[in-house]
């Protein structure tokens, strides 16, 4: 008789689960600790994140060097046979002297594309630096970064680069020009979708719980790519928020350049660079 009761609780309370003897939900299966390991270069140099004040050729010819770099990235997403998979609360700043960020835990397996948002969403782009903790999302969008701030009501800088290009015949840096850009606010953003390349990120317990790291190159030089640096004194400073003048038709080009910035370091993504 026991039995028999337990049998008809056990069915009309099952999806609440907990009446002893009823059946738990199936396991999620296995999880991965991933995280991107964005490379900071220009050309096809890498710049060395401790020291920014080194000039460097572009794929254009033109010699550059980086004085600020820095970006946010949202919804970074993960494809495999059974659609993409966006990690839950992905949000980092690519600040200029860091190159490793732990994403979050994806379920284990074989994928073959990564894909994010270069930029903000309208609701975190209305919050300010004061009205963030500095627990949430490793502080970056609390009164610890508030230089990727424009100001009350103006929203969030999504992406700033400044630096200067070397303009002498020999690349002596006795004739430079300088140029900031700072990008965002207005709801701008971009979807980057590396090309199609198959890894696999293993199960956390079979690689002694270590994070699993994706390697991309974040191309500056590419950023700057077709930007009149030299030749057009109104494309050496934008923004698309705040006092500083606006350059729209610049603007979009950086945005367009955008798209390609981002590639692959290795052959397998996730594989030992």
């Amino acid at each position: 008789m026991k039995l028999n009761i337990q049998t008809i609780l056990c069915v009309a309370v099952t999806s609440l689960l907990i009446i002893a003897g009823c059946k738990p939900e199936k396991s999620a299966g296995p999880t991965a600790l991933m995280g991107l390991h964005l490379h900071t270069y220009i050309g096809d140099s890498l710049v060395d994140p401790s020291n920014l004040n080194v000039y460097i050729p572009d794929s254009a010819g033109r010699v550059e060097k980086l004085s600020h770099a820095q970006f946010y990235i949202t919804n970074v997403s993960l494809h495999s046979s059974s659609g993409w998979y966006v990690v839950p609360n992905s949000l980092i700043l690519k600040r200029e002297e860091n190159e490793e960020y732990v994403i979050g835990n994806v379920p284990a397996g074989n994928y073959d594309d990564v894909r994010f948002t270069v930029g903000l969403s309208a609701a975190l782009n209305s919050g300010t630096p004061a009205g963030y903790t500095s627990i949430i999302a490793d502080s970056v969008l609390s009164t610890l970064e508030s230089a990727m701030y424009f100001g009350t009501g103006l929203g969030y800088k999504f992406i700033s680069v400044a630096g200067v290009v070397d303009t002498t015949a020999n690349n002596s840096g006795t004739n430079v020009i300088p140029f900031s850009y700072d990008l965002g606010a207005t709801g701008d953003t971009a979807v980057i979708t590396l090309p199609t390349e198959a890894f696999t990120l293993q199960p956390s317990a079979n690689v002694a719980n270590n994070v699993q790291f994706i390697h991309i190159i974040c191309d500056y030089g590419h950023l700057l790519q077709n930007v009149p640096i030299v030749t057009n004194v109104a494309a050496r400073t934008v923004s698309t928020n705040g006092t500083v003048p606006q350059a729209g038709s610049i603007a979009a080009q950086i945005w367009n350049n955008l798209l390609s910035m981002f590639r692959y370091e290795c052959s397998t993504p996730n594989g030992d660079c």
